[in-house]
C-alpha cells in the first residue's frame, strides 16, 4: 500500500528525487515540513520511505536484535536520514527512543550515528561532528537493550522514537 501526500512544491521539486529511487522503495510518504511538525507515523515499514519535503528523507532498511550479554539483547533499527535543507544540519539533536513489549513494559534507547559502507555508497559521510551536508547521507541506530526473553516470545514489540519533532513508530512484531 503506498501512501503518498503531496504538496505543490513535492510536484515541481520532490518528484525527480522520489522517482529515481522508487524502483528500490517499496512505500513512500512526502509531507511538507510545515505538515510535519505535527506528523507521528504510527506504523513504519520496513524499506519504506518517507520524505518530509524541504527536511529530509528517511528510509528504514533494517531491523534485528544482536546478542550484548547472556542475559540481554540490543535491538535495533536502522535509520538513513538524507538531508533535503539548504544548509547544513543535524538530527536527532534532541531525539528519544523507547521500546514497549507487550503494550505495557517499557524500555529507554537512544539513537546513535554510525558510518558504513552503504552511507559511504550513496554520498558518503558528510563529517565527523554528526552534521550532515545538503543532499548528504547519515546513517543511524536506534537500540535499545531488552531482556533475552523478548527475543523468544511472540507478544507485540515496538519501537516509538522522535527524530526532532517528528514521532515515528516501528513495529517488530505486533
Amino acid at each position: 500500500m503506498k501512501r503518498l501526500i503531496l504538496g505543490m512544491a513535492a510536484m515541481v521539486f520532490g518528484l525527480f528525487s522520489f522517482s529515481v529511487m522508487a524502483e528500490e522503495v517499496e512505500e513512500a510518504v512526502i509531507i511538507s515540513w510545515d505538515e510535519a511538525s505535527a506528523e507521528s507515523f504510527d506504523d513504519i515499514s520496513l524499506g519504506e520511505e518517507i520524505e518530509v519535503e524541504d527536511y529530509a528523507t528517511f528510509q528504514f532498511p533494517v531491523s534485528d536484535f544482536e546478542r550484548y550479554t547472556n542475559e540481554e539483547y540490543k535491538l535495533y533499527l536502522k535509520m538513513i536520514i538524507m538531508n533535503t535543507q539548504l544548509k547544513e544540519a543535524v538530527f536527532a539533536n534532541t531525539s528519544s527512543v523507547k521500546v514497549v513489549y507487550d503494550d505495557k513494559y517499557e524500555f529507554s534507547g537512544e539513537i546513535r550515528r554510525i558510518a558504513n559502507t552503504e552511507e559511504l555508497e550513496m554520498g558518503g559521510y558528510s563529517s565527523a561532528n554528526d552534521k550532515i551536508k545538503p543532499l548528504y547521507y547519515g546513517s543511524y541506530k536506534i537500540e535499545c537493550l531488552v531482556p533475552v526473553i523478548i527475543k523468544e516470545t511472540d507478544k507485540p514489540l515496538r519501537i516509538e522514537f522522535k527524530v526532532d519533532d517528528l514521532a515515528f513508530v516501528y513495529h517488530v512484531r505486533k
